[in-house]
């Protein structure tokens, strides 16, 4: 899943993971954040009077910046600004329902395993103890926690056997091929890791 556009004619940007790299405009996904890189693609789109050089901000969703060879340093500034921008406009959109299955009453419980047993596409982060999920084309993530299962008339057994047996789900887990920033950051708010890893 792609969480925002990079519209440049470089060879490449490193550390953009969940970013589009693109060359052409039309190849852009709608409805995210774009940021355009280098001073000659921003005006080979837009006019003089339509962006600042002194503003990386064009629109509400359109930003620019000079190419690393233009100014480096600048760059390197818009770039991790865009990065967290991109971030926290997914922190935006998601609704975070944590379920606690200790209080939760049998209407509550039933919906949460009743969206993990649906036939709807769906994927789950696993973290430890605590079960993320998210149907896709959904921006609500669930959670709850697997040792209140312990207390419960559900054992955590049977729930991950309802995980792992549903051909529906596609289970993500962090690996060490993230880079080491890009990891803390899902890590600081690890609910949005199912919505992010989408396939």
């Amino acid at each position: 899943m792609y969480l925002g556009n990079i519209l440049t004619d470089a060879k490449q940007i490193k550390n953009a993971e969940f970013l589009n790299v693109v060359k052409e405009k039309d190849n852009c996904i709608e409805n995210i954040p774009t940021l355009i890189v280098g001073y000659e693609k921003v005006k080979s789109l837009y006019s003089d009077n339509e962006f600042s050089m002194l503003n990386w901000k064009i629109d509400d969703t359109i930003y620019w910046t000079f190419g690393r060879r233009e100014r480096g340093e600048r760059f390197e500034k818009d770039f991790n600004e865009f990065k967290k921008l991109v971030f926290n406009t997914v922190l935006k959109e998601i609704k975070y329902n944590y379920i606690n299955l200790l209080i939760s009453n049998r209407e509550e419980k039933n919906k949460l395993f009743n969206i993990i047993k649906n036939n709807t596409k769906k994927t789950v982060y696993l973290d430890k103890d605590i079960v993320f999920v998210c149907e896709n084309n959904n921006k609500t993530v669930y959670g709850f926690s697997l040792l209140d299962i312990d207390y419960e008339e559900h054992s955590r057994n049977n729930i991950l056997k309802l995980i792992y047996n549903n051909s529906n789900i596609d289970i993500v887990k962090l690996d060490n091929s993230l880079p080491f920033e890009m990891w803390l950051k899902l890590m600081q708010v690890p609910y949005i890791i199912p919505y992010v890893l989408q396939i």
